[in-house]
């Protein structure tokens, strides 16, 4: 009987070479397997074919809800802003995604189930929905990458909403020029809203530093948020955030008597938050202007209505854009010429 090499190759191990599967063109795809000795290859090969086995029955038993999560903290939270990370990534999945498909199986979701789904949200606004729809692709693209799904179950998947659109609300120039002439302790931050149309974010990442007051000027350069109970300070929500405007006479002339050190919106030497400032400092002005509970706008209604009067006012969308920091012209347009209609111009009822 023949004796068994124990090599084949030049380093002294032995080499064995098996088919482990095919390309879509039908080609064989090959994998080397070694040892010191033909057995010990052999073995090496049998211990693939039996992880290779337990990986597909794993991936047979892919929990939906346990793929999301792993999607969302490898893909989506490194490398996006926090505020970005959880009004458009982590939202979407916990509120609305997840709790249809809690107890399903990833590869066991198909086309019609999708279906079944976005037929159950119509109900949402659009914009939410499109969150929806951008995560479900990200989801599945992601499982096909990493070959633990072979069909893509979104393929020709769209969803309108049947939400009627609201009315954007804003305040007639008469009661901002009154909202802005007030004395309030907080009136300044509601008077920077109303005249910079700043986001609250930006407005809580204001500095003193960034107001020039030889030129009459304004930068805005970070923002603030909040994510699981911690403050961040970054950059704002796009590139062309970042901006440098020019600051109204009666504002300028606000900040000059009221200007001090570190940032612009502050309490008991602490940063107010976006969530803190529409809960209490905003609250707090409304009362003391006594405007009716029905009558009183968001933060960011205050930011839409400077863009409103901005447009009223030069009728030149691309300077509307520049000012508010929109990162398209798209959405400016969108917002302040084909909506034009839409909006519910408030007239403050004060005392």
């Amino acid at each position: 009987m023949p004796r068994q090499k124990k090599s084949n190759r030049n380093d002294g191990r032995y080499e064995i070479k098996r088919v482990i599967g095919h390309e879509v063109s039908g080609r064989a795809i090959s994998k080397s397997f070694y040892g010191a000795s033909k057995d010990e290859a052999l073995e090496a090969y049998r211990r693939y074919l039996l992880d290779a086995e337990k990986r597909e029955e794993a991936r047979k038993r892919t929990d939906f809800v346990s793929w999301v999560n792993e999607w969302l903290h490898t893909y989506k939270e490194p490398d996006v802003k926090p505020t970005t990370f959880l009004t458009t990534y982590k939202r979407p999945c916990n509120n609305v995604i997840i709790p249809f498909f809690k107890g399903r199986l990833l590869q066991d979701i198909t086309n019609a189930e999708i279906k079944r789904f976005t037929n159950s949200i119509t109900h949402l606004s659009q914009s939410t929905i499109d969150k929806v729809l951008i995560c479900l692709r990200g989801i599945f693209d992601a499982a096909i990458d990493n070959d633990m799904i072979t069909k893509h179950p979104c393929r020709n998947i769209t969803c309108k909403s049947k939400k009627e659109k609201e009315k954007k609300r804003t305040y007639d120039r008469e009661s901002v020029d009154r909202l802005c002439a007030s004395d309030h302790k907080y009136a300044l931050f509601v008077h920077i809203l109303l005249r910079m149309g700043l986001r609250c974010s930006e407005l809580c990442g204001l500095r003193w530093k960034d107001i020039d007051f030889d030129s009459g000027t304004l930068t805005v350069a970070q923002a603030l948020t909040v994510e699981g109970g911690r403050i961040f300070i970054g950059k704002p929500k796009s590139a062309n955030s970042i901006r440098k405007l020019t600051i109204p006479e009666d504002l300028l002339a606000r900040l000059r008597k009221e200007r001090g050190t570190g940032y612009v919106a502050m309490l008991n030497k602490h940063n107010i938050t976006p969530d803190h400032f529409t809960e209490r400092q905003l609250e707090a002005f409304y009362n003391s202007m006594s405007v009716p509970k029905e009558q009183r706008l968001t933060a960011h209604e205050l930011r839409h209505t400077c863009g409103t009067l901005l447009y009223e006012n030069t009728k030149d969308i691309y300077y509307v854009s520049r000012f508010l920091g929109h990162s398209d012209i798209g959405i400016t347009t969108k917002i302040y010429v084909h909506s034009e209609m839409q909006d519910e111009k408030i007239h403050v009822n004060f005392p």
